[in-house]
């Protein structure tokens, strides 16, 4: 084989390698990364909840000032979609380590949770819910989360992940409705308060 030949097919073999490898295909295969307008936070609430199946009760997003704060939260802490588990405003329960080695993985998440349910697992503080302030998408009430009164599950979303986890947001929400000491919550990853 000529050597040119083999240059050419090598980049021809990392360009396809390139467009195949997990920075397009989530969104060739699962319509990640779709640019939507919404007229109104009605119009995001119905959306999540078609797409996504959440009823629009678990859904909150973050006031103008805390926007920021969510977005590094999240990206800091390398959270896919499974935020944590927290007992009160101050209190979080501490991830697995078998979570954390992979927290898009449904089968992790959900023995996270069941380990919640029957209090297993270390507790530690996390000020972030203290210190930051979410709204209910329905009745406009802001999240405490110290009244609920349960353990709460909390997930993050955003109408750019497509079909990505839409399956695990299904058995994630019918698990949670099975414990009836948890509370499932949804942050929203989208400018939600920028709508009316």
């Amino acid at each position: 084989m000529k050597p040119y030949i083999f240059i050419i097919k090598f980049i021809t073999g990392v360009v396809l390698a390139y467009n195949l490898s997990c920075n397009s295909a989530p969104k060739v295969l699962y319509g990640a990364n779709k640019e939507r307008t919404f007229a109104s936070k009605n119009d995001y609430s119905a959306f999540i909840n078609e797409k996504y199946g959440f009823k629009p009760d678990y859904l909150f997003f973050a006031d103008n000032k805390s926007y920021d704060s969510l977005l590094y939260y999240t990206v800091g802490n390398g959270i896919d979609y499974f935020f944590g588990s927290f007992t009160s405003d101050t209190v979080e329960f501490k991830k697995s380590d078998f979570l954390s080695d992979n927290e898009s993985c449904y089968g992790r998440v959900e023995l996270e949770i069941r380990n919640i349910k029957e209090n297993k697992g270390l507790r530690k503080p996390n000020y972030f819910f203290r210190n930051n302030s979410f709204i209910n998408i329905v009745n406009g009430q802001k999240l405490e989360l110290n009244k609920l009164n349960k353990k709460s599950i909390v997930l993050v979303i955003s109408h750019k992940l497509g079909r990505i986890h839409h399956k695990e947001f299904a058995k994630i929400e019918r698990l949670v409705e099975s414990f009836p000491d948890i509370q499932l919550l949804v942050l929203s990853l989208d400018n939600v308060y920028t709508l009316n």
